[in-house]
């Protein structure tokens, strides 16, 4: 099982670019989660509130919660971007893991300056229905 609940990780500084051209925070069609996973504020009732998801100035701060628990679990903040927005997801490998015990992370990434200067960052959640737009600088 994962002895560490943080890691610090500096995202590409490459942008591939998105199949598809969306602007209102649904998922390019080209977007691989890998095994699955969903953001996760942590353990229900535990005070204060703190979203899954924020930015806080170029650290993206993600919480996570999986199945698991036999297995060390690798996770991988990938990008892709279409004009001034850039897309960032989180790829899961669960290297097989078939145990059922429910699994909370935190990771934090430092976000490179050439995401920081797009008009607007867009957190994609695997059921691209909650995906969050952490920053939208776009009139």
């Amino acid at each position: 099982m994962k002895s560490i609940s943080s890691w610090l990780i500096v995202a590409l500084l490459t942008f591939p670019a998105c199949e598809d051209e969306h602007n209102n925070g649904s998922c390019p069609s080209d977007v691989d989660f890998g095994d699955p996973y969903v953001f996760s504020s942590g353990w229900c009732g535990t005070p204060p509130f703190v979203p899954a998801v924020t930015l806080q100035e170029n650290i993206l701060n993600m919480g996570v919660s999986y199945t698991g628990g036999c297995e060390e679990h690798d996770f991988f903040l990938k990008n892709c971007s279409t004009n001034s927005t850039v897309y960032l997801w989180l790829m899961h490998d669960s290297n097989g893991d078939a145990c059922e015990a429910i699994i909370w992370d935190y990771f934090q990434f430092t976000l490179a300056d050439e995401i920081m200067d797009m008009d607007r960052i867009v957190v994609l959640d695997t059921n691209c229905e909650d995906s969050v737009i952490v920053k939208d600088n776009q009139g």
